[in-house]
């Protein structure tokens, strides 16, 4: 007998379809958030200002690349 799980997202503010997952980090703790696109863009709006003047210190980057992966002279001793 088959079976299909469909996993819906829930706005954690007002109960609605979430369209996505945010995480975000504050004071040096990460939050994930599921939010309906209304409420992804009001949050992202509203840390816009901030977001602006800030410095990245980390997560996700985009890399530019010939998908080619490189090994460190280091890492071939490890591996």
């Amino acid at each position: 007998m088959a079976q299909q799980t469909v996993v819906q997202l829930i706005d954690d503010l007002d109960g609605s379809e979430a369209a996505e997952t945010v995480t975000f980090a504050l004071d040096g703790v990460e939050y994930s958030i599921d939010l309906s696109k209304d409420n992804a863009d009001k949050l992202r709006e509203s840390l816009a200002d901030f977001v602006a003047k800030a410095r990245r210190a980390g997560g996700r980057k985009q890399r530019k690349g010939t998908g080619k992966s490189t090994v460190k002279a280091g890492d071939k001793a490890r591996a």
